[in-house]
């Protein structure tokens, strides 16, 4: 079979088939079991050690209610604009709760 009649029948590139193809030629089954990263993009600005510093300090103070009084924060205090459901994933990786708790359906 071709490259190309084998990406075609496991729905992959033709690319990919070679590399595959090559890997194991070059370190047998060794290379399938490491998979190797190719990068996530630009990091967020709020993964910066100082910013979540604060972050915790003004979750600590009370500072907020809400998840758009941190949004205002950020954009008056560093110039960073987020959305809000970027907000709830970093205020709750950096402990922050809500204040008020999720309805329960019974």
């Amino acid at each position: 079979h071709t490259y190309q009649e084998i990406a075609d029948l496991l729905g992959r590139s033709k690319t990919a088939i070679q590399d595959w193809i090559s890997k194991f030629q070059s370190d047998a089954i060794e290379s399938f079991y490491t998979r190797q990263g190719r990068g996530g993009g630009r990091p967020s600005p709020l993964s910066d050690a100082e910013i979540q510093a604060a972050i915790k300090a003004e979750l600590k103070k009370g500072s907020w209610r809400t998840a758009s009084q941190a949004r205002d924060w950020l954009k008056k205090e560093y110039n960073i604009e987020r959305s809000i459901s970027d907000l709830y994933y970093w205020l709750g990786k950096l402990a922050g709760a809500l204040k008020v708790p999720r309805p329960v359906h019974m």
